[in-house]
């Protein structure tokens, strides 16, 4: 039997109409506010240990929207910043604290011990809010690398400027002998706020200076 002349055209009309159809009822895009990630990257493997000297996995993660940060527990500046919003977001989800996850990753191998990480999550009342996950320097720099981190160590002997900035004691006192002991260094380093979806891609990042209400926009619609 002989197709009548037309049916193709039929066929490729119906057919357009029915993907117009479709994409008339899929979702839009989500609306992020911070800068959205179309790469699809997903976390890498890694296993360090967190501030209660517990192993964690990328794995562990997965089913949670997780937000992910550098930091190190000498940092005299963008740190504690950084840790003071993301104990914001914290208290602003504290609804969705099951289904979230806040991860801080060491920039500073050397000085960040399991004790150390605790100590300053105790201090800025975050022990039980985030992970604080430390390693050796071989464990962390994948991580780094993945997430385009680049931490360089300014040596405060070799830079008096530095050492000014960081507020050091006067020469001579107790405290500064302490301090000098603890701190003979700083990390240079950026420090991106990322948000992971359940799946384990990173879909956006934020940079400082960091917008609390935006993050946690951004976790929200992540966790529809």
């Amino acid at each position: 039997m002989t197709p009548r002349a037309g049916t193709p055209r039929r066929w490729a009309a119906a057919l357009l109409l029915t993907l117009i159809a479709l994409s008339a009822c899929a979702p839009e895009p989500a609306e992020f506010r911070g800068t959205r990630l179309t790469a699809g990257e997903s976390v890498p493997g890694f296993e360090l240990t967190d501030q209660f000297g517990q192993a964690a996995e990328s794995g562990d993660y997965r089913g949670r929207v997780v937000l992910l940060t550098f930091l190190y527990t000498h940092c005299p500046d963008v740190c504690p910043i950084v840790t003071g919003q993301l104990r914001k977001v914290s208290e602003a989800l504290q609804n969705e604290a099951s289904e979230i996850a806040l991860v801080a990753v060491s920039v500073d191998p050397e000085r960040d011990t399991v004790e150390a990480a605790l100590d300053y999550s105790d201090k800025w009342r975050m022990s039980e809010r985030w992970e604080y996950l430390v390693g050796s320097r071989e464990e962390l720099r994948e991580v780094w690398a993945a997430f385009y981190v680049d931490p360089v160590e300014i040596d405060l002997d070799e830079e008096g400027s530095e050492s000014q900035a960081a507020g050091v004691p006067p020469t001579g006192s107790v405290d500064a002998l302490r301090q000098d002991l603890r701190q003979r260094y700083l990390v240079s380093h950026s420090a991106p706020v990322y948000v992971i979806d359940r799946e384990g891609v990173m879909r956006v990042v934020f940079t400082p200076p960091l917008d609390v209400d935006a993050m946690v926009h951004d976790v929200r619609v992540l966790l529809r």
